[in-house]
């Protein structure tokens, strides 16, 4: 990585396509995206129990993410909280049912919230798994997706059922379980609360 140093805001560079960047973790996110070259992992990550994301400073992340500490935004519709206005502009359009990012791939009409979610549904249309499991090739076309794969590799199932003690490898498994087994149980807690 090539980093020029003045007064340009843009004063990171890519050295193998001459992108320019203002700041060197986008650099270095566009050098992993772009040209496939490995992330450097040099910091340690705990992942949050709530949303199964890693962060470095999970105490940090928990506070802004979770606690509702420092949430200034409000929804006037529902009354949940967010701590900056875009998150807030977000949730607005899925009560609005606002989807501006359209697949532009013909015969597709689908259209996403967030850009990150339509770039990832391109990958639908282009073939493109970039994630490719180091165990036995499988690829994927999004992380989240391989680290539930490799916990079939490992044995780990960290989600567990509150109802009979099965274990799972991802949340998705645990609640189809759920709906599929325990379903009567559910349509009976309903009958009860109803009465």
């Amino acid at each position: 990585m090539e980093v020029m140093h003045n007064s340009n805001p843009q004063s990171f560079v890519c050295d193998m396509c001459g992108k320019k960047f203002s700041v060197a973790s986008y650099l270095k996110r566009h050098q992993a995206r772009v040209h496939k070259e490995p992330r450097p992992t040099t910091t340690k990550t705990t992942e949050c129990k709530l949303c199964n994301k890693s962060y470095r400073r999970i105490e940090r992340h928990y506070r802004e993410s979770h606690s509702g500490e420092g949430a200034t935004y409000m929804c006037d519709l529902c009354g949940q909280k967010f701590r900056q206005s875009f998150e807030l502009k977000l949730h607005m359009m899925r009560h609005s049912g606002e989807k501006p990012n359209k697949c532009t791939y013909e015969g597709c009409m689908k259209s996403f919230v967030r850009k990150q979610h339509l770039l990832l549904h391109m990958r639908s249309h282009t073939g493109e798994k970039p994630f490719e499991c180091t165990i036995c090739g499988n690829r994927y076309t999004q992380k989240p997706s391989l680290v539930v794969h490799m916990r079939g590799h490992v044995g780990e199932k960290p989600y567990q059922c509150d109802l009979c003690w099965s274990k799972f490898a991802s949340k998705q498994r645990l609640n189809i379980h759920k709906r599929k087994v325990h379903k009567l149980v559910i349509v009976l807690a309903k009958k009860k609360l109803d009465s």
